[in-house]
């Protein structure tokens, strides 16, 4: 059976009786399913951890709960631990293709780029989820190759064609939505495409104006292209909806530091 565990401690995972305290007459699988979703939309990557570990303690077949706990450990930077329980999900969940794709992005994060390769580039439905095309678009993107990397030489940038597809698909349903704008964000971010990274970001701060996450990402922009004032507003602003968030305050005491001040200084000199 599987066991929800704790992975600072590697103690079963409990949850405190404020976290246990949901609505009445809610389901409560699907009650800790969409917290753990809502918590990790807003980095609290702690308390997704552990909502989703509870679902799957209830529920192993819970496959969003799956894939939510290999996004928060990839996001805490525990790839071996994601690997681990990528490859567990896709054993148990062989036929679910988000699992396969999962799996891919556990595996691309791990370096095993091949690997993931070979999960990425399979026959791809019309009819496929959001989540699906969101996990093929980061995969693309984090591997910078394209589908036909078999059939042509590949070349630089043929990733970010890739995954630009994937992520309109990902959208095509909501251009507007929230959380799936954040997170195509946060991977151009990470592959140093900032201007698609704001973009995108600012879509999901129109749909949640206080989410901590979205505005250190968008103060990542800011500083990113030199308008620090800007990444301070918004750098402060995210601490400010969560204090506990630690690359917001490493974020702030940069931007503060006499070395960055006197730099922007002579940048205006210039």
């Amino acid at each position: 059976m599987l066991r929800a565990i704790d992975f600072k401690t590697n103690n079963l995972v409990t949850l405190t009786q404020e976290e246990d305290k949901l609505q009445l007459g809610k389901d409560k699988i699907q009650s800790y399913l969409e917290i753990g979703k809502e918590k990790y939309f807003y980095g609290f990557y702690e308390s997704a951890l552990k909502y989703y570990a509870c679902v799957l303690k209830e529920d192993p077949t819970q496959v969003d709960a799956w894939i939510g706990q290999i996004r928060v450990l990839i996001d805490l930077e525990k790839i071996d631990a994601a690997v681990f329980w990528a490859e567990k999900g896709f054993n148990q969940f062989p036929e679910i293709k988000n699992m396969e794709l999962v799996q891919a992005y556990a595996l691309v994060y791990a370096g095993k780029i091949e690997k993931a390769k070979k999960l990425i580039n399979k026959p791809v439905k019309k009819s496929e989820l959001p989540m699906s095309w969101l996990l093929r678009g980061e995969v693309l993107l984090k591997m910078k190759l394209g589908f036909f990397h078999k059939f042509i030489k590949p070349y630089r940038g043929i990733g970010k064609i890739g995954a630009f597809f994937c992520f309109l698909k990902a959208l095509e349903s909501d251009p507007h939505d929230g959380f799936m704008n954040q997170r195509i964000g946060i991977a151009y971010l990470k592959a140093n495409e900032t201007a698609q990274a704001y973009n995108s970001l600012r879509v999901a701060l129109v749909a949640a104006p206080q989410n901590p996450l979205t505005l250190y990402c968008l103060a990542l922009c800011y500083r990113a292209i030199g308008d620090y004032d800007y990444a301070l507003y918004h750098t402060k602003k995210a601490i400010a909806f969560n204090p506990e968030l630690d690359a917001a305050a490493e974020l702030l005491q940069w931007l503060h530091s006499p070395l960055r001040k006197t730099f922007h200084k002579l940048l205006k000199i210039i």
